[in-house]
């Protein structure tokens, strides 16, 4: 009996002992107190925002790594609810008794850079500047982007050029920040202005609809290549001697497609079809199958063998064909 008293009476001792150490000990095993911080990085980090005493150094190391989430934008600030740091050392497998929390909501701020508007610039124009499409031309940018404040880190850019010029078009602009596998990358649309400028004909004054135009009647000015129609006449020496097709109103530049070679050759005439070899010279008669002018293929029929042959007009209602 004395014996199961003192095994009792030892249990009694050992749970009060125990419930003393209990109650004793304190219940926090770490306590975090959080502070405001600038970061650089994608992420904020416990060991960013907070100081964290009462674990060893391989516990504190680790616990410094934990994310917290992304990092605002360069330049912004972001505000670390309590609620968030206590959830992740939980999940490090802390338990709420083990986890104390001292101070206010840390704010977070990300550093970053000023991209000026210089340096975009320069960037532009150099790769305006060796555009193959672009040869000839002057190009001007019309406005830049704000000034963005990008994440701290190496740039690089990469411009996007359409694929061919015109007067008004946008330049894409590319800017990478950071080294490879942490890249982050920011889009800009860029409007430029292009001039090319040329020489193009035009009338001195009105000109008739079937008028023969002469050298007196044309000059060459400069103007915006960009401006100007796609079939637009440049040297005068391609419009004198043709004929104008329709009105060709003063200063307005003359098109490939308002004039044309003077017709001598119309459209069912009589012509005479000449063949040359050598020395000898053929010829037979035929019926033009279209208009044409000096140098001008056209279909003609001979009269005696009925073929419908091509030829080129040389002449007055004279067609040269080619026999093979």
């Amino acid at each position: 009996m004395k014996m199961e008293r003192s095994i009792v009476a030892a249990r009694n001792l050992l749970q009060a002992l125990l419930l003393f150490l209990l109650i004793a000990s304190p219940a926090t095993a770490i306590t975090i107190i959080p502070h405001d911080a600038e970061v650089s990085g994608r992420y904020v980090r416990l060991g960013d925002v907070a100081e964290i005493t009462g674990a060893d150094a391989v516990i504190s190391r680790n616990l410094e790594k934990a994310v917290l989430g992304f990092a605002p934008p360069a330049g912004r600030q972001r505000i670390i609810p309590l609620e968030t740091i206590r959830m992740r050392v939980l999940q490090e497998g802390f338990t709420p008794r083990e986890v104390r929390i001292e101070g206010r909501e840390p704010t977070v701020i990300r550093r970053g850079v000023r991209l000026s508007r210089e340096t975009m610039r320069e960037v532009l124009e150099r790769e305006l500047a060796s555009w193959p499409e672009g040869a000839g031309a002057h190009f001007q940018i019309t406005r830049l982007p704000e000034e963005p404040i990008l994440p701290e880190g190496p740039l690089s850019f990469r411009v996007t050029l359409p694929r061919r010029v015109t007067s008004n078009f946008s330049v894409r602009l590319t800017v990478k920040v950071g080294g490879e596998g942490a890249e982050e990358e920011k889009i800009f649309f860029v409007p430029v202005h292009a001039t090319r400028i040329v020489n193009v004909v035009v009338p001195v004054h009105p000109i008739a609809k079937g008028a023969r135009i002469e050298a007196a009647d044309v000059r060459v000015e400069r103007r915006d290549g960009f401006s100007l129609p796609r079939d637009a006449v440049h040297d005068s020496a391609e419009v004198v001697g043709r004929i104008a097709r329709r009105l060709l109103l003063e200063g307005k530049p003359l098109t490939s497609s308002a004039i044309e070679r003077e017709r001598l050759v119309r459209r069912g005439d009589k012509v005479r079809l000449v063949a040359r070899f050598g020395g000898i010279e053929v010829t037979a008669e035929g019926t033009a199958f279209e208009n044409g002018g000096l140098g001008e293929s056209i279909r003609v029929r001979n009269k005696e063998s009925k073929k419908i042959i091509i030829g080129r007009v040389s002449g007055p209602r004279e067609v040269l064909v080619t026999y093979e």
